[in-house]
């Protein structure tokens, strides 16, 4: 997508008020393809068809309710960072920080500004240009990085507490990776924003406080205590210490 030229964008959504909504949103020669949630959410993770598809798109919207998390978790985790992951909905107002905890990129209110959803899909592909090697912020190892039984591999893109694989969405791995890669300092959200996001200004979100709850949960899932010590109006120290 350059220029003017269109959009083509994969709608996962199972209301029709949603297809409906984002289908209007798209006119002629901008183009939505349609899959309903069962191409993602059948047990078995996104279905082929769904991902061949994701891999031809330039952003992929996905209809955002909390009992659709898991599904739109699991999609997150089996896609390219090609396209951005954007999370529709009615509300303007809904708390979005869930649905970008489990993996979406953005959240926006139907009916969609095409120019802001253009505008996204070129700063996410600047984004990722600009790191020094593919999905590689310029903080991440060659190789594998421990803290305690935690062991971040970036070759791999997967985080392991012993021989167990974490489930994680890609940008929850880069989150725990950051704060791994920076383990033992005082990192405030503003530095966790700016390094795994590129985000340099204020988002009014508390987005950094969603992610260290659910890497608590995660971690805590495989007998990691909390390793995160809340540092009162700066942010978080992390640390996990070695086993006796």
């Amino acid at each position: 997508m350059t220029g003017s030229s269109s959009l083509r964008t994969i709608l996962v959504a199972d209301s029709p008020e949603v297809v409906n909504a984002v289908r209007r949103s798209f006119p002629s020669p901008h183009t939505v393809s349609h899959h309903p949630f069962d191409a993602v959410s059948d047990g078995t993770g996104p279905s082929n068809r769904l991902m061949a598809a994701i891999a031809e798109a330039d952003a992929v919207l996905v209809e955002w309710d909390l009992y659709r998390a898991p599904a739109i978790g699991s999609l997150a985790r089996g896609r390219t960072e090609r396209a951005p992951l954007v999370a529709v909905g009615a509300d303007a107002a809904v708390e979005h920080g869930p649905a970008l905890a489990v993996g979406a990129d953005r959240y926006h209110a139907l009916p969609v500004d095409l120019s802001l959803l253009r505008a996204q899909v070129v700063a996410h592909r600047r984004a990722g240009c600009h790191r020094p090697t593919p999905d590689r912020p310029a903080w991440s190892r060659d190789q594998p990085t421990a803290s305690g039984a935690l062991v971040i591999d970036w070759p791999a893109r997967q985080a392991r507490v012993g021989a167990a694989s974490l489930p994680l969405t890609p940008r929850q791995f880069e989150v725990l990776a950051f704060f791994v890669a920076h383990r033992g300092q005082c990192v405030s959200r503003d530095s966790v924003l700016e390094g795994v996001w590129g985000y340099t200004f204020e988002t009014g979100t508390n987005l950094v406080d969603v992610y260290v709850h659910h890497l608590k949960r995660r971690l805590a899932a495989h007998g990691v205590a909390n390793p995160f010590e809340a540092v009162r109006g700066r942010g978080y120290r992390f640390g996990i210490e070695a086993e006796a």
